[in-house]
């Protein structure tokens, strides 16, 4: 190595031509590279939605849930590993979310579900088949969404206006999975059925339906071969426009009955299309992007902007424009904040240096180091897939105060040797000279700047043992700091001394630093402190006692009571309210009660609130979303909107802030229970019981159900005995799957295939003309021809009302309702045992609660994912302690001296327990791993200590004057080492800006823990270094350990 090393030394014009190479790639590659709010990490969720047709809840899953479960189950592999299977069965359609395992790609699992999709529907009736819907939510990589409104045109002029001005631009873009103009508003062909002349004709809507569709299916046969010119040959669709539809006939008997015979085709507005947005009241249109997997979604927004802003000319007077979520916002905003905060911390690391060593020359040389190492980690990260994100920029920042500490040790060393060359009257004028000089410096300290840059990140090695959260949320700050500060070892090995070789030309001890004077004074000061306690007898039970015994007392009595978190939120002037109104009879209920609730919400927040928009979701529910004008008001405008929105038995409100680009992570609960049994009605009671109870004993500010079931009576339909053989028997082609589907077409049009209407493919829905049949007394009326007579179908069962919870959920195979509590964010610290306590309230009380002997309650961890990743991380922390143990082994052969230096480590827990206490932070996933962190950073600062002792005492000196000389040698390195990194991360520990809160317990665990660590490792290392050396010792074993000759030199000097 020595001899690679002096080779690169005397070539220096290469070096900078290779370096000045390499640079200009690491910024090409940091300018290409995608840009998110976090890490390109997958966790895809996809969700399956299945209607029943005619078919009931508890029917389709008996013939066909468990099947679909097991289907989607066999998807489970190593590669396509699936997490969890949430199986929801409601009125009319059951819902399918299949969450894959961190790391599975979005693109392989939704080709898997979709592959479990074409299986199901051969199996599945064709009407039930024709209609599953699949797709993913890709919700780590936000989404672009505008809306376009107009005081003067209807939706759908608007939409005809401006739809052919951005469909071709908008599907060119490049980073976009779906990039489209969504109208809420469709205009159909209606075929609406009369009942009494279907009656008439013994017709059924079964009968029309599979007429129409016949009619709109084309066939392809074989060729056909005219000469020596084959030619496809094509049976084209009998139906092609809407002047076909009206045609259409059935053939009974000699009578010919045309389909305007039996039902009346009008062509307009689909009034049972259930979506709405508005936006400040108005109707809107929504523009709305996703991007593909792993894309750049800033691009993406910033190329959807521009096509906006180009066409906007073009669009119709009056047209008016509103970004809802612009995720380049956010992501702009946030990462700006944290670069800053990068450059930051180099800022704050030259400041360090200004002061302690002084010259703009060695300045410069040392911090050449922060740019070159993270420009050059660029071309790592855009070789190994990473993006740049509010992690891996966290994780340069981390480095950036770091990096120079290697730097440091280097230019302390030849500054030291070019003081001995001064006393011994040896020039260094010539370049072999100074190649001389620094060569012999460097080869010195090469070893003990390898292991100290290999401690810091040996820690990391067992984060590749972690999976799922912790490695998808702390993988990218891990890498971003291996790549930068193991460059930083390679440019203090050889850019450094370089640089230093060119510029060495002369000696002069006139350069003095700002610190020179207190320095002296502050450890002429510490030396009287060391000596004092040196004497204090048994100083070594202090010295291990007391480092451990608060250690053991900050780990056992503040750490539980730590409020947890798997990673901070950035900020957001967004607030999202859910309203879900089971009360609500229609869409337009639901739009009026939607309507009523933002304006409800806009007079309370008053001019707080920028605009609002509002999108209906179905006839049950719907979301309010609120753009504030400043940032700062959230916290108070969501309190008003929680006190002012109470949950009720109809009512369901859920306030939150929004972020565009969040990261999917597990939602915090503080209470979770399962309710199983064997009758969905009464597990529905347990769990709503159970609900109650926590809601009156006031044991969490809000409780739900999961699936939001309620309990509501159905109108059953109970067929007399042999009704259905009597039917045959006089020959009436009718079941009572009809008469469900006749129920069904009273208010739900089902959709038969697309027919060219005014030059546009224009959908066909079936619908029932008469909507008095949503009445019971017209519903029990309804005409059914049987032979010759026309009956009501009352003649043939009763019916009935039946009180059921609207939807049930399975897992397993068994039904279950589960019960969720969250606690007010002033009383999250110390939820673990509140969690107890209630625990054991709800189990005195079981026998009040539940409702039937075949329900049980169980009872589970709210929080088991982040459980999961604290217990991978506490692992890795053991682990990466175990290996520092063995490096330090190999290097000092010593157990005792590998001990003393290991002290360090309860030390800097000490610190960060305190500082995440005092400062009302959080033990997250990024404070958990500021204390991994510290392990390879505080044992630095020993590991000089120690190697410098072994050297002094290889030379001779014993007692307090070998310990005395040589905190007196390291005593300016370890202070400029620890604060460039402590100051370097403190702009993160302010948590300042609107990324800042994500990576500020990082900050606060790393900045305080090594403020804590480096004040103690001052005393308690040299004390315990002393009563070592009170034992004999063997020098030769000393020799071997030691890595540096250092000599009896009592002080480093500082040059130009």
């Amino acid at each position: 190595m020595a001899k690679v090393l002096i080779k690169l030394f005397s070539q220096p014009k290469r070096v900078f031509a290779i370096l000045g190479l390499l640079a200009m790639l690491g910024v090409y590659c940091g300018l290409t590279l995608p840009i998110s709010m976090y890490p390109a990490s997958s966790r895809p969720t996809v969700q399956m939605w299945i209607p029943y047709a005619n078919l009931s809840a508890e029917t389709f899953q008996q013939q066909y849930g468990s099947i679909i479960e097991g289907r989607i189950n066999r998807v489970s592999n190593e590669e396509t590993k699936v997490d969890t299977i949430k199986a929801e069965y409601r009125d009319s359609n059951a819902y399918f979310t299949i969450t894959f395992n961190w790391g599975v790609p979005f693109d392989r699992a939704l080709k898997e579900i979709e592959t479990v999709k074409a299986s199901v529907s051969g199996m599945l009736p064709k009407e039930i088949a024709d209609n599953i819907g699949v797709w993913q939510q890709n919700r780590n990589s936000g989404f672009f969404a505008a809306s376009l409104y107009s005081d003067n045109l209807s939706l759908k002029e608007l939409y005809d206006k401006v739809n052919p001005l951005l469909r071709h631009h908008l599907e060119k873009v490049e980073d976009a999975e779906t990039a489209l103009l969504w109208s809420p508003e469709m205009y159909i062909l209606d075929i609406r059925l009369l009942p009494d002349k279907l009656a008439q004709y013994g017709l059924l809507p079964r009968h029309v339906r599979s007429m129409v569709q016949e009619s709109l299916n084309s066939f392809s046969g074989a060729k056909v071969n005219f000469g020596t010119s084959p030619q496809q040959f094509i049976i084209e669709a009998e139906l092609a426009d809407e002047k076909d539809l009206e045609q259409l006939s059935f053939r009974l008997g000699d009578k010919r009955v045309f389909l305007k015979d039996i039902a009346e085709i009008q062509y307009g507005k689909d009034v049972n299309r259930d979506r709405s947005f508005k936006t400040d009241g108005l109707s809107s249109l929504i523009l709305f992007a996703s991007p593909k997997s792993g894309a750049n979604v800033k691009k993406m927004s910033e190329d959807i902007m521009n096509i906006i802003q180009e066409k906007s000319v073009s669009f119709p007077k009056g047209t008016q424009f509103r970004i809802i979520v612009d995720p380049a916002e956010a992501i702009n905003k946030s990462v700006a904040n944290l670069i800053k905060d990068v450059f930051l911390a180099a800022a704050m690391a030259v400041l360090v240096l200004f002061i302690f060593i002084g010259g703009i020359k060695n300045i410069g040389t040392a911090v050449v180091e922060i740019p070159l190492s993270m420009i050059l980690s660029f071309i790592v990260m855009k070789q190994t897939g990473m993006n740049i994100n509010l992690i891996s920029l966290g994780g340069l920042a981390l480095a950036a105060g770091m990096n120079v500490d290697a730097s440091i040790v280097i230019m302390e060393n030849i500054f030291r040797h070019r003081q001995i060359w001064a006393k011994a009257g040896k020039a260094c004028h010539s370049f072999s000279q100074r190649l001389e000089l620094v060569s012999s410096a460097v080869r010195e300290v090469a070893f003990p700047v390898i292991l100290s840059i290999t401690t810091t990140l040996i820690v990391f090695i067992p984060m590749a043992l972690t999976s799922d959260l912790t490695n998808a949320i702390l993988g990218d700050l891990a890498r971003a700091v291996i790549y930068s500060h193991a460059i930083s070892a390679l440019v203090a090995l050889v850019v450094v001394p370089i640089v230093r070789i060119l510029v060495l030309k002369y000696y002069s001890n006139d350069t003095s630093a700002l610190m020179d004077k207190p320095l002296e004074s502050l450890k002429n000061g510490y030396e009287k402190i060391l000596l004092k306690m040196i004497k204090i007898k048994g100083i070594k039970l202090y010295a291990i006692g007391i480092p451990l015994i608060l250690a053991f007392s900050v780990t056992m009595i503040l750490a539980p009571n730590l409020p947890k978190e798997v990673i901070g939120k950035p900020g957001s002037d967004w607030i999202y309210m859910y309203v879900g109104a089971q009360d609500s009879s229609s869409g337009r209920h639901m739009e009026n009660i939607l309507q009523e609730n933002e304006s409800k919400a806009r007079e309370l927040l008053g001019d707080r609130v920028d605009y609002t928009w509002v999108q209906k979701y179905n006839k049950t529910g719907g979301e309010m979303m609120l753009k504030l004008f400043h940032r700062d008001d959230m916290e108070e405008a969501k309190q008003i909107l929680k006190d002012n929105f109470p949950n009720s038995r109809d009512r369901y409100f859920s306030v939150d802030s929004w972020n565009p680009a969040e990261l999917p992570l597990p939602k915090e609960w503080h209470f979770k229970a399962t309710v199983k049994g064997t009758d969905e009605t009464e597990i529905y009671n347990t769990a709503s019981k159970l609900r109650v109870f926590l809601k009156e004993n006031d044991f969490y500010e809000r409780t739900q159900l999961d699936p939001g079931s309620s309990s509501v009576y159905s109108y059953y339909f109970i067929p007399y005995k042999g009704a259905l053989a009597g039917l045959k028997k006089a020959g009436a082609d009718f079941s009572f799957g009809d008469f469900a589907d006749i129920s069904r077409l009273t208010s739900e049009p089902i959709e038969l295939g697309n027919v060219r209407y005014k030059n546009t493919s224009t959908p066909i829905k079936l619908s029932l003309k008469d909507r008095r049949y949503n009445s019971p007394d017209q519903l029990e009326s309804y005409p059914i021809r049987v032979g010759e007579k026309v009956v009501p179908i009352k003649a043939l069962g009763q019916f009935k009302h039946i009180k059921k919870p609207t939807s049930i959920l399975y897992k397993d195979q068994n039904q279950i309702i589960q019960v969720h509590g969250t606690m007010a964010d002033d009383k999250k610290r110390g939820w673990e045992s509140h969690l107890t306590q209630v625990e054991a309230e709800v189990r005195e009380h079981l026998d009040e609660i539940i409702t039937s002997p075949e329900n049980t309650i169980e009872f589970e961890w709210p929080q088991e994912e982040l459980k999961e990743a604290l217990v991978q991380l506490k692992t890795s922390l053991l682990l990466s302690l175990a290996l520092i143990f063995f490096i330090l082994w190999m290097q000092f052969q010593s157990v005792k001296q590998v001990g003393i230096i290991m002290m360090t480590v309860p030390l800097g827990l000490i610190g960060v327990i305190l500082a995440l206490t005092v400062f009302n932070s959080y033990l997250s996933l990024n404070s958990a791993l500021g204390i991994i962190l510290l392990n390879g950073i505080t044992v630095n600062n020993s590991i000089l200590l120690t190697d410098v002792v072994n050297s002094l005492k290889a030379g001779g000196l014993r007692g307090s004057d070998l310990i005395i000389t040589a905190v007196n040698k390291r005593i300016r390195p370890i202070l400029i080492t620890s604060l460039t990194t402590m100051l370097g991360m403190f702009p993160m520990a302010l948590g300042l800006g609107d990324g800042g809160k994500i990576l500020q317990p990082l900050g606060i665990a790393v900045t305080c823990g090594l403020l804590f660590a480096t004040t103690l490792t001052l005393f308690v290392v040299p004390l315990l270094l002393y009563e070592a050396e009170q034992r004999p010792v063997d020098v030769e074993s000393a020799n071997r350990s030691g890595v540096s000759k250092l000599g009896d030199e009592s002080e480093q000097v500082w040059l130009n």
